[in-house]
């Protein structure tokens, strides 16, 4: 027979198991960089502890059918879904204009991308390394050349200026530096 006190342990450990695994993901994700991939895996570590948890009080929920057991279980679940799936980021993802072009730049470590919207909004992810470089502002389409308009000051690595041929978008530059040539992977803009 099991111990009121196994039972509470399981489901104290499940809890904070579960809390750890949300907490430290968004945490990595919020604080990036080295410490972010440390945190990454801390996570990793903590859920791959919870999944042991979880099936050890699966078993003891079907041997004593304790309530708080369930619990527990329950929002061990829930911590896998948020972390797996990601929903808060669709959530948000749903409220905001919807997407009428989207192009990525491969590279050997990162990949920058850029994302327009309906509302003449884009989202530029620069592509920094074990980071978020995002830039935000207005866009305006003048025949086939893009111009972006950046809400702070330009980067000095990025071109205001693309032109759309061949399924891409490729920086207009007048020096001989690299270029980005973004590969159209979703277009809706009628262009």
């Amino acid at each position: 027979m099991m111990t009121h006190k196994k039972i509470l342990t399981i489901k104290t450990t499940i809890i904070l198991l579960s809390i750890f695994l949300i907490g430290l993901t968004y945490l990595a994700y919020w604080i990036e960089g080295w410490v972010g991939v440390y945190l990454l895996l801390a996570a990793g570590i903590s859920g791959l502890v919870l999944i042991g948890f979880f099936i050890s009080g699966l078993f003891k929920f079907f041997r004593v059918k304790e309530k708080g057991l369930l619990v527990s279980l329950t929002l061990a679940i829930f911590a896998f879904v948020t972390v797996l799936f990601r929903p808060v980021e669709t959530i948000i993802e749903k409220f905001k204009s919807p997407v009428v072009l989207y192009g990525y730049c491969e590279h050997t470590v990162t990949g920058l991308s850029i994302k327009l919207r309906q509302d003449s909004s884009f989202e530029y992810n620069a592509g920094a390394f074990l980071s978020r470089e995002m830039y935000y502002g207005q866009y305006a389409w003048t025949g086939d050349t893009l111009t972006l308009k950046f809400n702070d000051n330009v980067p000095e690595n990025i071109n205001d200026k693309l032109l759309l041929a061949n399924n891409s978008l490729t920086e207009i530059s007048s020096t001989t530096k690299h270029k980005h040539q973004f590969k159209i992977s979703y277009n809706n803009t009628k262009k």
